[in-house]
């Protein structure tokens, strides 16, 4: 055996070692590739992201799997597994950051279109105020004031999303876009 120079044998020894621990993911959890080719690559992985997102980011991406699971069933799947099989196709390859984009992007595009339409019905319906008389103007303004807190919701939701979007490093542009 050919001696190894001083230090050479305790870092051969220690390479292995060094790259077990640095692992060959990426250290932000949220650039990991989902690596679901079937409904069993799916659950392992789902295991092993678990284990390397924090409490928050674990709800987050479970809310976001169930949210892809609903757009699985509108788009015709039913029972459990064509379900399965429909969200590991929609996320397969894809980066965590990217599947909490299309949950947030839904989420956005809904609170929008609620903020719209809100603010197309108040004056509306404000107007239609003024022109009933008795029981029934009593009944359109309290239709307003619960439309105007519904808009203050959406307002909220629509800044509280795109906060959050800003914060999970997503660009502008994909703000508007994720939902799509």
């Amino acid at each position: 055996m050919v001696p190894l120079g001083y230090g050479l044998r305790e870092w051969v020894l220690m390479l292995p070692l060094a790259l077990l621990a640095c692992g060959c993911s990426p250290r932000d959890p949220l650039e990991t590739r989902v690596n679901a080719a079937d409904v069993l690559g799916f659950d392992m992985w789902q295991s092993d992201i678990r284990e390397r997102l924090g409490p928050a980011q674990r709800n987050d991406l479970a809310q976001a799997l169930q949210e892809i699971r609903f757009h699985v069933m509108a788009g015709g799947a039913s029972g459990s597994a064509a379900v399965e099989d429909g969200l590991i196709a929609r996320i397969d390859g894809k980066s965590v950051r990217e599947v909490l984009a299309l949950e947030l992007g839904w989420r956005l595009e809904r609170a929008l279109k609620e903020q719209a339409d809100l603010k197309a019905a108040i004056p509306y319906n404000s107007q239609a105020v003024h022109r009933r008389k008795g029981v029934e103007s009593l009944d359109m303004a309290s239709r307003v004031e619960r439309q105007v807190e519904r808009l203050e919701a959406a307002d909220e939701e629509v800044a509280r999303v795109r906060s959050r979007m800003a914060v999970d490093g997503l660009p502008p542009s994909q703000q508007t876009e994720a939902g799509h």
